[in-house]
Formats: C-alpha cells, structure tokens, sequence
C-alpha cells in the first residue's frame, strides 16, 4: 500500500486533503491528530450525556415499581376491610402506573441499543487514534521526503481512504440521534408527562380494566378467606374434647 493511501486509510480522504493546506507535512499530520482526539472528545461528551439521561429514566421506573407495590398492599388492606370501593380504586392507579413503567422499559431498552452502538464507535475511533499516534512519525519522516504537488493531488483524489471517513460520520450520526432523543425524553419528563396527576386521573378514569379489578378482589377475598379458614381448622372442636374427657 503506498503513503498517501495509509494516510488516506487513518484520517479519511477529507481530513487528508489538509495536508495540500500546510508546508511542513508534520504540522499537517499535528493537526490531524488533534481533530482525531477533538472528535473522540466530542463522543465521549455526548456519550456520558446519553447514559445519564438513561440513568434518570431508569430511577424513575424503580421509583414507579416501588408505588405499584404500595398500591398493590394497600388494596389488599381495604379487601381485609370490605372497603370495595377503595381498593378499586386503588387497583386502577396500579394498573395506570404499570402502563408507566412498560412505557419506560421499552425507551430504556431503545437508548442502550443505541448505548451499545456509540460505545462500539468510539471503540473503534480511539484504535484508529492508537494506529495513527504509532506511525505519525514515520509518516512525518516519509512525507517530507516524497512531498510534491503531484504527490498531494494524488492524496486528495484517493479513493482507500472512505472507510474512516464513513466510520466518522456513522459516529456522528449515531451520537446526533441519540442527543435528539435524549433532549426528547427530558422534554417530556420535565413537562410533567411521567408526573401531572390530571394526566394520571384520565388515565384511570379512561382504563377499561373492571374485569381485571373485579378478578384482582375476588382474589383477595379468597386470600382472606383462606387465611380464615386455616385459623379454624386449627381450633379444636369442643365437643369432640368433651367426648374424650369423659
């Protein structure tokens, strides 16, 4: 493979393209290489963003989990109490925060499917950056002895180097999507979507769940009676201990 094609295969073909810009060749491959680490920067900034808005996402889910459970307990408590009405209701916030909590799983799963991917970029862009810092000063030492405008214009319409270029801009599409969708859920989150009680009203109110609440307290009920039967089973009956005392 000749010089300018490796040079093409680490930087891209635009990136590359700089060198006809600089006279001194190891000026121009400095220059390079600090784009290089200005864009691993630029994706580790965007990353640690991402992953602390899923972080969020996933202390609000846990949050959510721990108010099904006390729904769930209360409800159990009225049914203890024949108070039908409030457990009921009870069930119906339960059943409107799970569709909550669903919501959010499916958006967590969807930012670490893209997590995984940025981390695979940025994998592959810092090897590009170990690869090029191992050969920079060969290349310096190697251009400035083949430097000539026939060689530059050579650099600059060659067509081995679009595979960094292409790895380059999938990082950058990659990250950009992810920022977007970040901003998105933050949005929604801090205009209440996942908190405003109205909205978690007409959720209940709308909830065509009368069947599954119905099941859910028969449930109960049955739990209750269960649980009473057992504390009479274990009592003896009198008559039969008058019997035997005799």
């Amino acid at each position: 493979m000749g010089l300018f094609s490796r040079i093409s295969n680490l930087l891209g073909s635009k990136t590359a393209a700089l060198l006809d810009e600089y006279e001194d060749p190891g000026e121009a491959l400095d220059f390079a290489h600090e784009q290089m680490r200005d864009e691993l920067s630029r994706v580790d900034e965007r990353l640690t963003t991402f992953v602390t808005q899923k972080k969020r996402l996933e202390r609000k889910r846990s949050d959510l989990e721990t108010d099904i459970q006390k729904y769930n307990e209360d409800a159990r408590a009225a049914v203890a109490n024949d108070d039908e009405e409030t457990a009921r209701t009870l069930l119906k916030r339960k059943k409107a925060i799970t569709e909550e909590v669903n919501t959010l799983s499916d958006q967590i799963i969807e930012l670490e499917s893209v997590q995984e991917e940025l981390v695979g970029k940025r994998t592959a862009l810092k090897n590009r950056i170990q690869t090029f810092e191992s050969e920079k000063e060969i290349l310096k030492a190697q251009l400035t002895a083949e430097q000539s405008v026939q060689t530059v214009d050579q650099l600059t319409t060659d067509t081995q180097g679009h595979e960094i270029t292409d790895a380059l801009n999938r990082v950058e599409d990659a990250t950009e999507t992810a920022i977007a969708r970040e901003e998105a859920i933050e949005e929604l989150t801090e205009s209440g979507a996942f908190d405003d009680k109205n909205t978690l009203d007409e959720q209940i109110d709308s909830l065509s769940t009368d069947a599954e609440i119905d099941d859910e307290i028969d449930a109960l009920r049955s739990e209750q009676r269960s649980d009473s039967d057992g504390d009479q089973t274990d009592e003896p009956d009198q008559s039969d201990k008058d019997a035997r005392d005799q």
